[in-house]
């Protein structure tokens, strides 16, 4: 079933994985409102981007044990500044934004754009769902 809204969804939930964009829409769009309806058992992943999570809000929702941890790969500034305050808590991971960077993406990376180069010089045909800005086809 689907929950009729997000902090509705929120206070079900064990683990919150982010995976969107970071747009207007999304931005900051797990504040402290969103936190604190959060079970303190519940972690928070962000793999995404930085800033959609309000980094300050999650600081507080996890010294105040609102909610259990944090892993995170993503910050609202990167680098992270040295003096973030979820460097001080001992619930939160952090990562490096890498995960594109392994030897295996960097071949299929390079075979992806191999093969549009290969597909747009035999017979001028461009992949429509590689283009993100397609009216300026």
């Amino acid at each position: 079933t689907r929950a009729p809204t997000i902090k509705a969804l929120l206070a079900d939930i064990d683990v919150l994985s982010i995976h969107c964009p970071l747009t207007p829409e999304t931005k900051n769009l797990i504040g402290s409102e969103e936190l604190s309806c959060m079970k303190r058992t519940s972690y928070i992943i962000n793999t995404a981007r930085g800033g959609i999570i309000d980094e300050l809000a999650l600081s507080r929702a996890l010294a105040d044990g609102q909610i259990a941890g944090a892993g995170l790969d993503s910050f609202a500034q990167e680098p992270p500044s040295s003096n973030n305050p979820l460097w001080a808590l001992p619930s939160v991971i952090a990562t490096a934004h890498i995960a594109g960077l392994t030897a295996e993406s960097m071949v299929r990376m390079g075979n992806i754009a191999a093969g549009h180069v290969l597909g747009y010089l035999k017979d001028n045909s461009i992949d429509q769902d590689s283009v993100l800005n397609r009216e300026v086809l």
